[in-house]
């Protein structure tokens, strides 16, 4: 990682840090100094001692920062990123078990594609999915860390298209600013950077936490100056119940939820996922699936069940996060996507080691 980083990346990366380059040099090497530490930097790509410089340089700003040399590396070596970092509960620092694992990455993608969709169009997955699809092939996400478990993201700002800021920057300010409101579980749900489906989105890392708080840090590419600050922003333990209450909040809020024709969608689905929410009076339950449906994006489903002993079915995969496997006919509406059971036959909880296909 070292060899590959310039000179002239590194002076950028200090300069947008706050480091100020002093006017004296040691053997050729300029002096750059903040808050008490100084650094070296070599004079020129391929000094000899170059390497070393780079690690030692690497070293301080992990002690200045809090972070890992080898994810500043990252960072001035790559494009200009904003990052994320996303801590669930776990019992045991740095390690959770292989189904939390999986879900919390699932959690991540479902929150940072809601915030796409803000950005990028209809949210509610009718319409051209390319610019969000082509937005979520760049994100990165590096390996856990100690710490509860942490899943770090690196979003891509990309190229600006006009004026304004890069797709990148667009999807993490609309995310800062829905986690932001919704943080506080006093606050009402309002506010141009909500969505149901964020909401919902949120929501869902709240039940991939264990039942612990969760947090979601925000720290901005200093290639491109940003008027807010570092931050991270925590849930309280349960916090999925309020999160889906503010969802709906927004949902009740909108027009009328109209049919919609989404080209290339099946009349008739098979997915299977895990069992969310459950709605009690209605004999439904809400079906997250393990992929979206062909030719859409959409995978959280409203599924009404065809009598109480199939809810009651439902109910004990929901306490035990069970995956089901659900078949029936589908409605798309342009807040939500609606799967009518038949008939038992059609609802099916799926033993614990089984991956099912949706």
């Amino acid at each position: 990682m070292t060899a590959e980083l310039g000179v002239s990346d590194i002076e950028d990366y200090l300069r947008g840090a706050g480091w100020h380059q002093r006017s004296l040099r040691w053997r050729g090497a300029s002096i750059w100094t903040h808050g008490g530490h100084d650094v070296l930097v070599p004079a020129r790509d391929g000094m000899g001692d170059g390497d070393l410089r780079v690690r030692e340089i690497l070293d301080v700003l992990a002690e200045v920062e809090d972070r890992a040399p080898v994810e500043i590396g990252q960072d001035i070596g790559s494009v200009p990123v904003d990052r994320q970092q996303f801590r669930f509960g776990s019992r045991i620092s740095g390690i959770t078990t292989l189904r939390h694992a999986i879900a919390a990455v699932l959690g991540v993608n479902d929150t940072i594609r809601a915030a796409a969709h803000a950005v990028f169009g209809d949210r509610h997955g009718g319409g051209n999915p390319t610019a969000v699809e082509r937005f979520l092939s760049g994100v990165q996400v590096g390996a856990g860390r100690a710490g509860s478990y942490i899943v770090p993201v690196r979003v891509p700002l990309g190229e600006a298209d006009g004026p304004g800021p890069p797709p990148g920057r667009l999807v993490t300010r609309q995310l800062h600013g829905a986690v932001s409101a919704l943080s506080d579980p006093d606050a009402l749900p309002t506010g141009t950077a909500l969505s149901p489906d964020l909401c919902d989105a949120l929501g869902s890392l709240s039940d991939r936490s264990e039942d612990q708080p969760f947090e979601i840090g925000f720290g901005w590419s200093r290639r491109l100056p940003v008027e807010l600050p570092p931050a991270t922003y925590r849930f309280e333990p349960g916090a999925g119940d309020r999160l889906r209450a503010a969802a709906e909040q927004l949902r009740s809020s909108e027009p009328a939820d109209e049919v919609v024709t989404v080209a290339g969608a099946p009349d008739f689905v098979s997915v299977t996922g895990l069992v969310p929410r459950l709605d009690r009076d209605h004999w439904a339950i809400d079906v997250s699936a393990d992929r979206p449906l062909p030719g859409t994006l959409r995978r959280r489903f409203h599924v009404r069940l065809p009598d109480r002993r199939t809810y009651e079915a439902a109910i004990v995969a929901h306490q035990q996060e069970r995956r089901v496997r659900v078949q029936g006919a589908v409605t798309f509406r342009r807040r939500r996507t609606e799967l009518h059971v038949l008939d038992p036959t059609g609802f099916t909880v799926l033993d614990p080691d089984s991956q099912g296909a949706s």
